[in-house]
């Protein structure tokens, strides 16, 4: 790496513990604790806590188990097989023999690993329902020889593989490019009895994972689209009517609102980019529509009745009417639960026995987020109309957008920002315990600079868990994956979301280490430079900090002499893999491209400020955006913010 430091001065702010990161923003917001995992059933257990028996399942480089998978197996339980038996040979060198099931009973004294819905776990009598698992729950069980790993659904089944793995060999995806897994010629079969069921029944994300679906998957997350063609599940066939926005999905204003197709031409329908929902005629149109959706996705769950992104809501007589008497929510969940009443009935009428979610947003762009409630002296809560409750299958997806801050809690006292949320989410809790989240995860004015949510992050998800939170969508970068931390982002993120008592610190310091290496203490106490510094300007600055979605921190709190010692600190670390030049080149690459990726977010808050910082006519200027546009280009960054290209920003450095 290309060191561009003039000077190193000492800062002594980076003299903060290494493993930081579970330490609250202030005496009110606190993280980290033991381990309790993620089933509402049984703690999780560690790999010392479940016992061994005396079943070998290698021995001198060999085994006499077989993996057995249904006969018709689905292509995500078909996946979860060669998962186990790609990463089963890794571990042992042994290729497992694979046989669909030929209808066999169970047989405790034959050595198989039993995956899917097989006979043998029908004969077991395992119960893998979704009432006690939720959808991606799973459960591992023994009997005698015989282990059967089988999960709710097909999403549980994958991930059961992974615990297998994980209890058996240590197997853990810290990255798309960093699987780790320890390599034996002889191991005991372990003495299993796990059930596991996460905190919150759906966890999607994009950012990092966008791009890897395998590792999304060995994360236990949905990414935004498709999960992959081959693993047959994900939120493109989870979600019908779209992840995001629906009504101009199931009401295209390219077939509703243009004159040259005047025979379904109706713009009395469309006011402020959003739909007319006191429109009959409209409101019938999207239902029929709707009806057809579900129909051609067969396995979706999650019926979207989502606004537009686009702020207001119509204009006419009838709805500004409505919005008066209810707010909009109330406006909204009075059409919605039309909506809900109308499908329902259909699909008792035609004996379609799917259970659907149906979820509208609680969006601040339109005012949807003011719950149609009254708050009265006494702290209680009245709604406006019965009408305007939400249906009993109605979920009021919640997005806590700007102005909203996620460097402190959402239940921090001291943030004023946060607690006009709270005050909000106390409104929707009067009258529905019904909720979904999008949460975000990034600053969309620019992705590259470290964005410190993780003092945040473990107490907003176990207050996400305590006020029912089903489904957690967490925004990160979009499709961007070269964001600071990106891949330690995802990892945390997925680990959290499944289990929001897991040990913080363990698992920031089990990361570190094997992403990193042998640079793992220079990356940490960067990593803990940047967040000591935070929290510096938060104890000292009039207004605190306040990280939201579009306001990031103002470059000039963050002196040169900060950035300098970040730099420094990734540059000791990439120094410590230049042995692996000689003996390894192939993963010199991998590392060396994982120091650059956070020299590139640092150099950026450089050049962004350079002016305060050097003499910006020099040619040293000239040379650093030189040499930034190369690095950009070797680690793959696209974007700088939301709709802006890293060349635009180059070119802005440029003066052009």
């Amino acid at each position: 790496m290309k060191d561009i430091i003039k000077k190193i001065c000492a800062y002594t702010l980076a003299a903060c513990s290494l493993f930081a990161i579970a330490c609250g923003n202030d005496e009110e917001s606190s993280s980290g604790g033991s381990s309790s995992g993620g089933g509402d059933v049984i703690d999780q257990p560690t790999q010392e806590s479940i016992a061994s028996t005396d079943i070998l399942l290698v021995e001198n480089g060999g085994t006499q188990y077989t993996v057995v998978m249904p006969k018709n197996a689905t292509a995500a339980e078909e996946y979860a097989v060669e998962v186990l038996c790609e990463q089963f040979e890794r571990a042992t060198g042994i290729l497992l023999s694979v046989s669909a099931d030929n209808g066999q009973a169970l047989d405790q004294n034959k050595k198989i690993i039993s995956v899917g819905r097989t006979s043998i776990l029908a004969n077991s009598g395992l119960s893998v329902t979704q009432e006690e698992l939720k959808r991606d729950g799973y459960k591992l069980k023994r009997y005698g020889k015989t282990v059967v790993l089988c999960g709710a659904t097909d999403s549980g089944t994958l991930y059961s593989v992974g615990d297998f793995l994980h209890y058996q060999f240590n197997y853990e995806a810290y990255a798309a490019d960093e699987i780790y897994i320890e390599t034996t010629n002889a191991s005991y079969l372990k003495d299993y009895d796990i059930v596991e069921v996460p905190d919150f029944w759906s966890r999607d994300t994009d950012g990092y994972v966008q791009k890897y679906p395998e590792h999304a998957a060995a994360l236990r997350l949905r990414t935004l689209h498709q999960t992959g063609e081959y693993l047959d599940y994900g939120t493109s066939k989870d979600w019908i009517g779209g992840h995001c926005e629906s009504w101009y999905h199931i009401i295209p204003p390219a077939v509703y609102n243009d004159p040259k197709i005047p025979e379904t031409y109706h713009p009395e329908w469309y006011s402020s980019r959003q739909l007319c929902l006191t429109n009959q005629e409209m409101l019938a149109e999207f239902i029929k529509n709707l009806k057809q959706m579900i129909l051609d996705n067969p396995m979706g769950t999650i019926v979207n009745l989502g606004e537009e992104d686009s702020g207001g809501m119509c204009t006419c007589a009838n709805c500004k009417q409505e919005m008066r008497d209810y707010n909009v929510s109330g406006y909204v969940i009075r059409f919605s639960n039309k909506v809900i009443n109308a499908i329902e009935e259909w699909k008792k009428k035609e004996g379609i026995n799917r259970e659907f979610d149906y979820v509208m947003f609680a969006y601040s762009a339109s005012g949807s987020h003011v719950p149609p409630v009254e708050k009265l002296a006494d702290g209680s809560y009245k709604i406006k109309d019965e009408s305007c409750r939400p249906h009993e299958k109605l979920y009021i997806r919640l997005a806590p957008l700007d102005p909203y801050c996620y460097y402190h809690s959402f239940e921090t006292k001291s943030c004023s920002l946060n607690a006009v949320f709270v005050n909000y989410v106390n409104g929707w809790r009067s009258i529905t315990s019904n909720f979904y989240i999008w949460d975000y995860a990034a600053d969309y004015r620019d992705f590259l600079p470290f964005y410190d949510m993780y003092g945040a992050l473990q107490d907003n998800l176990r207050w996400y868990k305590e006020i029912g939170i089903k489904n957690i969508y967490r925004q990160d970068s979009t499709a961007e994956a070269s964001n600071s931390f990106a891949a330690f982002d995802a990892y945390l993120t997925a680990k959290l979301m499944w289990d929001v008592d897991a040990d913080v610190d363990a698992l920031t310091q089990d990361f570190f280490t094997k992403y990193y290496e042998s640079g793992a203490k220079d990356m940490l106490a960067y990593f803990n430079l940047m967040r000591s510094h935070y929290k510096m300007l938060d104890a000292t600055l009039e207004k605190g900090v306040h990280n939201t979605c579009y306001f990031r921190l103002d470059p000039n709190n963050w002196p040169i002499r900060v950035l300098e010692q970040a730099l420094a600190y990734i540059n000791s670390a990439a120094a410590s893999y230049e042995s692996l030049k000689a003996t390894d080149p192939d993963r010199y690459e991998v590392m060396y491209l994982r120091t650059l990726r956070e020299s590139v977010c640092v150099r950026s808050m450089i050049l962004e400020n350079y002016s305060a910082y050097y003499n910006i006519n020099s040619k040293a200027y000239t040379e650093m955006i030189d040499q930034f546009e190369i690095d950009v280009g070797k680690t793959g960054v696209r974007l700088w913010e939301e709709g802006g290209s890293i060349d635009q920003f180059i070119a802005s450095l440029r003066g052009n």
